[in-house]
C-alpha cells in the first residue's frame, strides 16, 4: 500500500465522513434506525482502521487486541440493534502472529534467522497470516455490501481510491 501525504490523508478522511453522513441519511430513509445507521458508520471507520493496519496485526497479536475489543463491542451493539450478525471478533483468537510463531509457540522455525531457509519460512508464514486477517476484512466488506443492497446505500468500500 502506498503512503499518503498529510493533505491526501485529510482529504480522504473528510470525504469518508461526508460519504458516511449521506449513507446514514439514505439508510434511514430506507428503513434503518438512526442508531443502526450510526453503528454501521462506526463499523466502516473501524474496518478502515483495521485494513490500514493489517501489516502490524500480522506481526504482533498484542497490537490487534484493541481492535478486537472494538469489533466485539460493535458486534454486541449490532445484536442489540437487530441488525444481521457479523461474528468476526473471535476470529482474532484463532489467527497466529509472527512474533508468537518465532519466539513462543512455533514448531519447525529455522534457528538461524539470517538463513535463506528462515527468510523463506518467514515469507510463507507472514503471507498465510496476512491472508487470514485479510479474510476478516473481506467478511466485513461482504457484510456492508448486504447492508448496501438492503438499504440502497454505499457503505461498502469499492477500493477505487486505494493507492497501490
Amino acid at each position: 500500500m502506498a503512503y499518503l501525504n498529510k493533505e491526501q490523508y485529510e482529504y480522504r478522511r473528510e470525504a469518508a465522513a461526508t460519504r458516511n453522513v449521506k449513507n446514514e441519511q439514505t439508510a434511514i430513509e430506507n428503513g434503518m434506525t438512526e442508531n443502526q445507521a450510526d453503528l454501521i458508520s462506526r463499523l466502516c471507520s473501524l474496518r478502515h482502521e483495521y485494513h490500514c493496519n493489517l501489516a502490524a496485526y500480522t506481526k504482533d497479536s498484542e497490537s490487534r487486541e484493541d481492535i478486537r475489543r472494538n469489533f466485539a463491542r460493535i458486534e454486541e451493539e449490532i445484536s442489540k440493534e437487530g441488525l444481521p450478525e457479523l461474528d468476526i471478533a473471535n476470529t482474532f483468537d484463532e489467527v497466529d502472529d509472527m512474533d508468537g510463531l518465532i519466539y513462543y509457540y512455533g514448531d519447525d522455525v529455522p534457528e538461524d534467522h539470517d538463513s535463506a531457509e528462515f527468510q523463506e519460512w518467514y515469507k510463507e508464514e507472514y503471507s498465510r497470516i496476512y491472508d487470514e486477517l485479510s479474510d476478516v476484512n473481506d467478511t466485513i466488506e461482504k457484510y456492508l455490501k448486504k447492508i448496501d443492497d438492503k438499504y440502497k446505500t454505499s457503505f461498502c468500500p469499492t477500493g477505487a481510491l486505494r493507492a497501490f
